[in-house]
């Protein structure tokens, strides 16, 4: 073969690679494109749901907030949650109750509240009421009571959930 049917050659290789390639490049910039597209096409959609949807979602995030009580530091939560219990039992008709509290994680921002305390049910049915609906932030996980023998009224011990949210310091609410 002549120098010039190898250059020649060797041209038309060249531009086959470069055919080659480009090609390979093309697909690329297609799959990268049609993934824009479909990202963009999701977000889009997301952004009409919430659009339409604006109101629940809002009532929603307001209902998840009064679902932890926002306190500047376990203790200070806790102290206000048994004086708010002490006030809400005594209304209830409660005279002698007991809290009894205990944060076992700090991270998990929750605690185990025990009540004891003795009364009618009708009394305890009122106050668990209450306690639903002041402080929603609290749960009922187990409760048990006892007759006794001799006692007149039954006595009640309460175990409650209390979820409670760390504030950042210089935040109002």
């Amino acid at each position: 073969m002549s120098d010039r049917v190898k250059k020649k050659w060797l041209a038309v290789g060249l531009i086959w690679l470069g055919v080659v390639l480009t090609t390979f490049y093309n697909f690329a910039e297609v799959d990268r494109i049609n993934a824009l597209r479909l990202q963009k096409e999701i977000l889009g959609m997301d952004a009409r749901f919430v659009t339409a949807n604006k109101d629940p979602i809002e009532a929603v995030t307001r209902e998840k907030a009064l679902l932890t009580h926002s306190v500047d530091s376990p203790g200070m939560g806790l102290m206000t949650l048994e004086n708010k219990i002490d006030l809400i039992s005594k209304d209830c008709g409660f005279s002698n109750v007991v809290v009894e509290d205990k944060i076992e994680d700090t991270e998990s921002q929750d605690a185990e509240i025990s009540l004891y305390l003795s009364g009618s049910l009708t009394d305890l049915v009122r106050l668990l009421m209450k306690l639903q609906s002041e402080m929603p932030y609290t749960s009922l996980k187990h409760m048990e009571f006892d007759m006794g023998t001799s006692a007149t009224t039954p006595q009640f011990q309460l175990i409650m959930k209390y979820r409670y949210a760390l504030t950042e310091p210089g935040t109002e609410e």
